[in-house]
């Protein structure tokens, strides 16, 4: 049997890929002679990649054919497919961007974007964990969202749940609080009566069964029967800033709706009402801003009473801005 001899390659050789046209590359097989460690003359080769490259002449050395011809086939399809300022990169960044890309591959982001956006959420983690984790715990808290209802649909499925399970005068006792902050007129489920996310309650009930914990031993001898004081055990200021917290983001939710803004702030009155009461001992810099707004959004109520008798809105709301300290220099 005779032995086919490789066909010898012959230079220059022109590098084409299918389906381009008129975009080519070069390979020169070049020979130099240099002394090797003990003085004896030895011949290497190499073989230089040549292309056009933005009008300017890119060379590439390589000590391998094939490899030679594999980068000159890339170089054909980037500068076909319009990445030409990519193969300005050296090795290093080349492979970088290749493996940023493939990172990337059917997220539909740029790289840019990437990077820009990955880079803010380092700043905001402020080295208290890695994105990953941060993205792990945001999908953990999250992922219970599947099914949609309406918001009083939630809140009755939710407080039935909680009277299935009573256990004495102090189950019963939390079920009437629940009653009485999320049912009834103006409440939180009429308030948002319309389709949401099946679990989009749970920050609002994840609060409230955390005071719930945290304050048994009051809520088993509630006093007054359901009506508690605004400076109850559980309206701790934690309770209050992060009740805060979540009609801030229904607000911003409900922007450009008057309708469903006028019901969010509506919800929100409860809320407002206990920072009043509280006063600027309780609140803070932003006692004003809160009297403020439980003014305005209780005048556009038409509020007159704030508790059982006779009117005493006005004079309850003259009682909480006497306690606004004056502006630095007022007197």
């Amino acid at each position: 049997m005779k032995m086919l001899k490789a066909k010898k390659a012959k230079f220059p050789k022109t590098i084409k890929v299918e389906g381009v046209s008129g975009i080519t590359a070069t390979i020169y097989r070049q020979e130099r002679t240099k002394a090797d460690t003990s003085d004896k003359l030895r011949t290497y080769v190499s073989y230089l990649l040549s292309y056009s490259l933005l009008g300017k002449r890119k060379v590439e050395s390589f000590a391998d054919l094939i490899e030679a011809e594999g980068a000159g086939e890339t170089a054909i399809k980037k500068i076909a497919n319009g990445e030409q300022r990519i193969l300005q990169l050296n090795n290093r960044d080349q492979l970088c961007y290749q493996r940023a890309q493939e990172s990337l591959s059917g997220l539909n982001v740029a790289l840019d974007t990437a990077c820009a956006q990955y880079a803010e959420a380092l700043r905001a983690l402020n080295g208290k964990g890695t994105l990953l984790e941060a993205c792990q715990d945001f999908a953990r808290r999250h992922g219970s969202i599947t099914t949609k209802l309406m918001v009083p649909d939630a809140v009755k499925k939710m407080i039935e749940q909680e009277e299935s399970q009573q256990d004495g005068k102090r189950k019963q006792a939390w079920v009437k609080l629940l009653k009485a902050h999320l049912q009834g007129e103006g409440k939180f489920a009429q308030s948002f009566n319309c389709e949401v996310a099946a679990s989009a309650l749970e920050e609002y009930e994840t609060l409230l069964t955390r005071a719930k914990g945290d304050h048994a031993k009051e809520l088993d001898s509630p006093p007054g029967g359901i009506r508690y004081p605004m400076d109850a055990a559980f309206l701790t200021k934690e309770f209050v800033l992060q009740a805060t917290e979540i009609f801030a983001h229904a607000r911003a939710l409900a922007a450009g709706d008057e309708a469903l803004t006028r019901r969010v702030e509506r919800a929100e009155l409860p809320v407002l009402y206990v920072k009043c009461v509280r006063g600027p001992e309780f609140v803070g810099a932003g006692y004003a801003l809160a009297v403020g707004e439980f003014e305005r959004i209780a005048r556009g109520e038409n509020i007159r009473f704030l508790e059982e008798g006779g009117p005493d809105f006005e004079s309850k709301l003259a009682g909480y801005k006497n306690r606004i300290s004056p502006p630095n220099g007022a007197k």
